[in-house]
């Protein structure tokens, strides 16, 4: 289950992030499966020596709330978009290699790759180079948005309202997050 209210974060005078970032709420149910099925592999990481290029800098227990922090927009998702759109490009490549190796499938193998929702073009040229074929990508963040933690839910939701994502369809999932962090995983969808 993920759910964003960016909203509430956005300042609106900041066009790296007002124009990207957007609500959402999404759930999938899991349950046992047959042996074959459901979660196949997953895998994650972090590094938090680049916490700094993107996040909320204020607010919490490290820089609580006051009126410095609010002067200083430290409330305000902010956004090193170039040095976010490093680390995803670096970082891609390998979480798809590293599931897919932990899963043993190939990428031919794999019927649909459901990504974090971060910019489509970005997705689109990513899927291109890694192999990834335009039938094989779901793309949804064109029409909703970067809904962050939302976004996996909300683009299977989608590609099973396609009929996309059909029963024993292998599925290919991958995000990176703040802090930066990242998580993949391989199912076979029940």
């Amino acid at each position: 289950m993920g759910a964003e209210v960016f909203s509430k974060f956005q300042n609106p005078g900041d066009r790296s992030t007002g124009v990207l970032f957007a609500d959402g709420a999404g759930a999938v149910v899991v349950g046992p499966t047959p042996a074959g099925e459901g979660m196949l592999c997953s895998a994650h990481g972090s590094d938090g020596g680049l916490a700094d290029i993107g996040g909320i800098c204020a607010g919490g227990s490290a820089r609580p709330a006051s009126e410095l922090t609010v002067a200083e927009g430290g409330h305000y998702l902010h956004m090193n978009g170039k040095a976010v759109a490093a680390y995803f490009h670096g970082v891609f490549p390998q979480i798809v290699a590293r599931i897919t190796r932990l899963s043993g499938l190939n990428l031919d193998q794999i019927d649909l790759v459901i990504l974090h929702q971060a910019n489509a073009r970005m997705l689109r040229t990513l899927g291109a180079e890694l192999g990834i074929s335009t039938s094989q990508l779901v793309v949804t963040v064109d029409t909703f948005g970067n809904t962050g933690a939302a976004s996996i839910p909300i683009a299977m939701h989608a590609a099973r309202s396609q009929g996309r994502l059909k029963p024993q369809s292998t599925v290919l999932h991958a995000a990176v997050g703040s802090g930066m962090s990242w998580a993949g995983s391989v199912q076979r969808w029940r």
